[in-house]
């Protein structure tokens, strides 16, 4: 009994997220109602708020189930056999971005940043500080490799490093996500520049 009521609240939870996915991609984020959610999960609108206490934990869970696919592409490009810097760490770097684009639009990733800007201790803020953290542990993986690898000097410090590039990447996603006009081609033309510029000091005084 205990395994099907198990079994039965999985395929609910998975209805509600498919569901909620689905029309936050078609209808946008703030369009969305959870009676619509609810509706179209055929399921009642209190049965969802027993999973979910707000539209705002469904795209939190949606965004926590993608963050491990992305993950896993992104353990692709750490065990590549890339050992050009710029190129595996812009690579990564992109990888986050275009997973998240694919995931949601400009307006749910707004709804994101805004949440952990103003309510960092909350719930959601916390958890999406975790998801931030798993993917700096694996740029930092990255960075330990190719300092294994003698191509950065052994002197610099990969958790540091990883915390500069994965800030140079988050300051142009909040802007690309912020700025209707502005194109994933524009951010990976400013987080490709400024990684590059990173690289060549940190070479230099390898050089040096």
């Amino acid at each position: 009994m205990q395994g099907l009521r198990e079994k039965q609240k999985t395929t609910r939870q998975q209805k509600i997220l498919s569901t909620a996915h689905t029309l936050f991609k078609a209808k946008g984020y703030a369009a969305t109602t959870v009676k619509e959610i609810a509706d179209g999960a055929e399921l009642s609108h209190a049965t969802v708020f027993k999973y979910y206490n707000s539209k705002g934990e469904l795209l939190l869970a949606l965004i926590s189930d993608r963050t491990h696919d992305i993950l896993q592409e992104l353990e692709q490009i750490v065990n590549s056999k890339v050992s050009d810097p710029h190129t595996k760490v812009t690579r990564f770097l992109a990888a986050i971005t275009s997973g998240s684009l694919a995931l949601f639009d400009k307006e749910a990733w707004r709804y994101v940043v805004a949440t952990t800007v103003m309510s960092g201790q909350s719930e959601f803020g916390k958890t999406f500080m975790k998801l931030r953290l798993e993917i700096r542990n694996a740029l930092t993986r990255l960075l330990c490799q190719l300092r294994s690898e003698n191509v950065l000097p052994h002197a610099c410090k990969p958790e540091i490093l990883a915390d500069v590039f994965y800030q140079i990447h988050y300051a142009i996603f909040v802007e690309l996500v912020t700025n209707e006009s502005m194109t994933i081609q524009d951010y990976q033309r400013r987080m490709a520049g400024d990684v590059g510029h990173v690289l060549e000091l940190i070479l230099f005084d390898k050089r040096e």
